[in-house]
């Protein structure tokens, strides 16, 4: 009886120095994925473009409004499209001199912002948006927002369990060319130029909360 209850104490010590390892692990996976930067450079591929073949165009509904599910971003353009919904949708599209007057903030966009998560969360578009060429179609698209939730990201990891709900809610995501990236004032900072006076005002109140964190 002694010997078995012996080797259940070390049965249960030796999983907690597993469960500790995969918590240790998972941990320096995490720093490595969150400050790993992506090869991306959109200056780059602008300026291999003949600007008078680009188009801008942006997608956003209320970002107050709130429907059953989530919408991705073909989801958002449809309904935009469709004034589904009664959601105040509006569509811009921004070319020519427009475009070129303004696509230095565009410009902005490269690697240095690409922070990804680890798992991901999930995308409730309410805003995005397309740069395209006549040439080469789409060259690159932004969704907002997802839901970034570091705990619920290193729980998973360590347990194999994902929770349905948030553990803790720390900060928005953004969806860039389809990756999941951590929240930046370039993103938004990218077609302030372009919306209307009340968007841009509440692009500027994230922008500004951003700067003071």
């Amino acid at each position: 009886m002694v010997g078995k209850m012996d080797a259940n104490k070390c049965m249960k010590y030796v999983k907690i120095l597993a469960a500790l390892i995969m918590l240790v692990i998972s941990v320096v996976m995490i720093v490595n994925i969150h400050f790993r930067k992506a090869s991306f450079n959109l200056s780059g591929i602008i300026d291999s473009e003949d600007m008078d073949d680009l188009r801008l165009s942006i997608y956003l509904v209320n970002a107050l409004i709130f429907k059953e599910g989530y919408w991705s971003m073909d989801d958002l353009i449809y309904i935009v499209d469709d004034n589904m919904y009664g959601v105040n949708p509006r569509k811009i599209i921004v070319e020519g001199r427009a475009l070129k007057e303004n696509i230095d903030a565009l410009k902005q966009i490269n690697g240095s912002h690409y922070q990804p998560v680890v798992l991901g969360s999930y995308l409730d578009a309410r805003i995005c948006y397309v740069l395209e060429s006549k040439k080469n179609g789409k060259l690159f698209d932004v969704a907002m927002w997802g839901g970034y939730d570091w705990l619920s990201e290193l729980f998973d990891i360590a347990t194999g369990y994902r929770f349905d709900a948030p553990i803790w809610y720390n900060e928005p995501t953004i969806f860039a060319n389809g990756i999941e990236v951590r929240d930046n004032a370039v993103f938004y900072r990218a077609i302030l130029p372009f919306l209307p006076e009340d968007e841009a005002g509440a692009f500027k109140d994230i922008i500004q909360e951003m700067e003071n964190r």
